[in-house]
This record gives structure tokens, C-alpha cells and sequence, in this order.
């Protein structure tokens, strides 16, 4: 949370939960993989102003409430049938 300079994120395959608030703030994030995530938490990605796009994949079965809020760069949010 709030790591300002973070401008990538790669999550390994052991990994299925972003917990509540993990990037909010990080307000250089541009990127991240989360190709084995199952559930994403609420404020997650809160405030990360850089992210363009983001593309999350069929293993995700639950986003929290303002997962995204803020990303005021994105253009498109892209979920899978899934959630």
C-alpha cells in the first residue's frame, strides 16, 4: 500500500488472493499479471492513477467494492464471465 515509485506487479502462481488495500495508493503502478488470482479485495487497486488497462482472466471468481476506484488512467476494465 502507497509504494509510489511500484510500477509493476508480477504475482506467482501460488498466490490466489489480493487481499483488502494490498496497492491502493501506488500511484505508479502501470502493470501486473495476476493470472492465478481467484478473488481480488475491496480498495485493491484504490488510487493507482497509471494503470491503462486492465485485463483480468477466467481464474477470477470475486472482486471487492472499489477494487479499482480511482485508476483514472485506465480506459478499459475487462472481466471475465467468471465474475
Amino acid at each position: 500500500m502507497n509504494c509510489t515509485s511500484l510500477e509493476k506487479v508480477v504475482i506467482p502462481a501460488s498466490v490466489t488472493t489480493i487481499g483488502n488495500y494490498a496497492f491502493r495508493g501506488c500511484t505508479s503502478l502501470k502493470e501486473f499479471d495476476l493470472k492465478s488470482v481467484k478473488s481480488i479485495g475491496r480498495y485493491a487497486f484504490y488510487g493507482c492513477s497509471a494503470l491503462q488497462s486492465i485485463v483480468l482472466t477466467d481464474t477470477l471468481t470475486s472482486v471487492g467494492y472499489y477494487a479499482f476506484r480511482g485508476c483514472t488512467s485506465a480506459t478499459a476494465i475487462v472481466l471475465p464471465d467468471s465474475v
